[in-house]
């Protein structure tokens, strides 16, 4: 078997506009991440900067016949920007928040050795807290759960990148996993939860065929007017209009954290004791649509709409993805 060989030097840096200090969440506790700048005297009111930058320099060994910008190569170095972030987070009031973050990486684009920096808005939205058990929240968020891997945070990752296998359905109805919807989180003694309503992005037009063989080829679009659908496969429904319902719940046995943002912490590097038990799902009612074995293709009435992806006789399939796992982060010493 070819095999591929790479070596991954990689430089995390976290920068702040000064030194590092202790900043009172809303949410309880502390945290000594960002620069924090007061609005008002008693510091209720704030905007915290917090920004991040991972370099990758990379050297591999490629297979034979391998090709990089038009060449056969053996080998290759390359330098990128895995990723560059800036986190603002506007404490308006005790009770009023609002929350961006830009971020922007070289290598996202899927193919080997980009070097364009591609730069966007992955979060955008406001909350407003009514108690400590119950905050409100609405955007372009991630509080979506499942796991907690699902929504780990970039910062604070020991291994060289996110598990992304993590990611139920990642850049197929959500964006790089944030959603647009509204949700509500909050603590509840030991328990923490966050539940989500949100509004599906529009999954890619290619084929989502079930591993029987009978599919159509990978990446082949499923078009509609050439009738290329295989009988008794799932594809993934371009018109689903349902909503995505997501949500996590975990018990802390041990020390808790600040959920002020959704992106959970891999690890604390020994300032923290935890041992975690969480669980979480997923729920697309209108996730899968297939042809059944009776199917026909008919003609499409001229100026009439059908709401699933096949003519007349389609059947959509909901998609429910549960979840749960334990945590823990133990200082060594």
């Amino acid at each position: 078997m070819k095999q591929l060989f790479s070596f991954i030097f990689l430089f995390t840096l976290p920068l702040f506009a000064s030194a590092q200090e202790e900043v009172n969440y809303p949410a309880g506790g502390k945290d000594k991440v960002g620069k924090q700048v007061n609005l008002n005297q008693d510091g209720t009111a704030n905007i915290r900067f917090v920004t991040l930058l991972q370099t990758w320099v990379r050297a591999s060994a490629l297979n034979p016949g391998s090709v990089y910008r038009g060449e056969s190569r053996s080998s290759i170095t390359d330098i990128s920007v895995r990723r560059i972030v800036l986190t603002t987070i506007a404490q308006l009031s005790p009770r009023a928040l609002v929350l961006m973050n830009i971020e922007g990486s070289s290598n996202s684009g899927g193919g080997a050795f980009q070097s364009a920096l591609d730069v966007g808005v992955l979060d955008a939205y406001g909350e407003y807290k009514i108690n400590h058990h119950l905050y409100l929240g609405a955007g372009l968020h991630q509080w979506t759960g499942l796991s907690r891997m699902n929504v780990d945070g970039v910062g604070s990752i020991l291994n060289l990148d996110q598990p992304l296998f993590q990611q139920a359905c990642w850049n197929k109805l959500d964006r790089l996993g944030r959603v647009m919807g509204i949700y509500a989180k909050g603590d509840i003694g030991k328990f923490n939860y966050r539940l989500s309503l949100n509004e599906p992005f529009s999954p890619p037009q290619t084929t989502f065929a079930a591993n029987t063989g009978k599919g159509s080829p990978s990446g082949g679009a499923l078009q509609e007017e050439a009738g290329n659908a295989q009988v008794n496969v799932a594809y993934m429904n371009p018109r689903a209009t349902s909503k995505l319902m997501q949500g996590y719940v975990e018990y802390a046995f041990w020390e808790t954290e600040n959920h002020v943002s959704p992106y959970e912490i891999n690890t604390y590097h020994g300032e923290k004791k935890l041992l975690n038990l969480g669980a979480g799902f997923f729920l697309s009612p209108e996730w899968y649509v297939h042809a059944p074995a009776n199917w026909v293709k008919r003609p499409r009435p001229a100026g009439k709409q059908y709401k699933h992806t096949f003519d007349s006789g389609g059947q959509t399939n909901g998609l429910v993805v549960p979840r749960c796992g334990c945590d823990a982060d133990v200082p060594l010493s």
